[in-house]
């Protein structure tokens, strides 16, 4: 939603079915982030995609970890695991 749809409302309470979805999405995507946190976490800092395909499909795991690699919550290394620290 823009924000010229915002202010095209008549009643700023309104919430829609849009919002809702966003919302949605949103929380599955922090649930997910989570998760994938606690395993690498729980498998010592550093882990491959093969630990992750149990939380989700591939493309939503790919999104997801390439948002909180941009947020700087996880770095990929060059061989494609995945650790909390920068790999050297």
């Amino acid at each position: 939603m823009s924000w010229e749809d915002v202010l095209k409302r008549k009643n700023p309470r309104e919430i829609t079915s849009e919002d809702l979805e966003d919302r949605k999405e949103a929380m599955k995507m922090s649930d997910l982030t989570n998760n994938i946190l606690r395993e690498i976490e729980k498998e010592g800092g550093a882990l491959g995609m093969k630990n992750l395909k149990q939380f989700a499909d591939e493309d939503t795991l790919r999104r997801v970890l390439s948002f909180m690699e941009n947020e700087g919550q996880i770095f990929m290394h060059k061989d494609g695991e995945t650790n909390t620290h920068e790999p050297k």
